[in-house]
């Protein structure tokens, strides 16, 4: 049996670029020069289902507003063939990813993890995480109550034990009610 490779989304092709078949990505990520090293990534609406795209090129282009990864991908040579895959998930398996800083983590990591407040008060489980303009968020499941939205961002988030699968969070008033 082939062992699963864990593949993380790294950022969404956001259009074609230019002549020759780029690809514009907006990355899913702090930190894009984790780009410029892969020699291959999976683009597709779901991980399971994403094709495997070799990468012929990857560059950065920063504007005022964001930093873009410019991709020239393996068969795929003109702005026609970059529309085709305009709009999907960009994946990456994690292996080929540089290793991440202590106190680093995959936002995809957190799912499935427990949530607790800092009194050790268990809030429920992260099922999601999304974006938000300001910053991204952790949709914690609870039983019986509305989902909680937890921004994720070093005001809230105290800890991550990867090993036994806790989040730890300091709450404010009306973050859980």
């Amino acid at each position: 049996m082939k062992p699963e490779i864990a593949r993380i989304l790294i950022g969404n092709v956001y259009k074609p670029h230019g002549v020759k078949g780029e690809v514009k990505v907006f990355p899913e990520t702090d930190d894009p020069n984790r780009f410029l090293g892969l020699k291959t990534v999976y683009i597709g609406k779901d991980v399971a289902l994403a094709k495997t795209f070799q990468v012929q090129t990857a560059r950065l282009q920063k504007t005022a507003k964001h930093t873009f990864v410019l991709l020239g991908l393996e068969g795929v040579k003109s702005p026609e063939d970059a529309e085709l895959i305009k709009g999907n998930a960009v994946y990456a398996d994690q292996m080929a990813l540089p290793p991440l800083e202590e106190n680093e983590f995959f936002l995809d990591d957190l799912l499935g993890m427990n949530v607790q407040t800092e009194e050790k008060e268990m809030i429920g489980t992260v099922v999601e995480w999304m974006e938000s303009p300001a910053h991204d968020i952790m949709v914690v499941q609870r039983k019986q109550k509305q989902d909680a939205l937890i921004p994720i961002i070093p005001e809230f988030l105290v800890n991550i034990d990867a090993e036994n699968q806790l989040v730890t969070i300091r709450t404010i008033e009306g973050l859980i009610d």
